[in-house]
């Protein structure tokens, strides 16, 4: 099984996934040809490639955001399904519906839900700038990003932690 999370900047996917982590559901490390941040790890957060690389490289999803490109590996899905039964990445909706459309009933996209105006409050609160805000919520309405529930198969609202994750856990131990 795959859990493909996607929703719009501050929704809360990468605490939902953090958890996930904590279940021992291993995650689908991305290829990216952005620089690496401080703080992050190669092969961990992601695999830093040059852009001529990253062309060469067969991807199940793939996506450009910022000038960067940001893809996941058919390589990187068969390496963590053949140790595990399940697995988890953070795409969207274009990678989802990729990963859906190659894996079919393999997939389950959980769509991560927020009100605009709390997802704005979650990225201040994480000291994003607010031009950088303005930025994400206008490209997740261009992308479709708060209107994903036509190709989700569950959709967790997040405004309450607790709940989200309680729903979260009901979705594993179903499949």
């Amino acid at each position: 099984m795959i859990y493909a999370l996607l929703g719009p900047s501050g929704s809360g996917k990468t605490t939902l996934a953090q958890y996930l982590k904590e279940l021992d559901i291993p995650e689908l490390v991305s290829h990216t040809t952005r620089l690496m941040r401080p703080g992050e790890a190669q092969g961990k957060t992601y695999y830093f490639v040059k852009h001529e690389d990253f062309v060469q490289i067969e991807m199940v999803e793939q996506t450009k955001y910022d000038l960067n490109l940001y893809g996941t590996s058919k390589r990187e899905v068969e390496r963590v399904l053949s140790s595990s039964t399940c697995a988890f990445t953070i795409v969207d909706k274009h990678g989802a519906e990729q990963f859906k459309n190659l894996y079919g009933d393999l997939v389950k996209i959980i769509y991560v839900y927020v009100p605009v105006k709390l997802a704005a409050e979650r990225m201040r609160a994480r000291g994003d700038d607010e031009d950088a805000i303005a930025d994400r919520i206008r490209h997740a309405f261009r992308s479709g990003e708060f209107d994903n529930l036509e190709i989700a198969d569950y959709c967790i609202i997040n405004k309450d932690l607790g709940a989200s994750l309680r729903q979260l856990i009901a979705i594993v131990r179903e499949d």
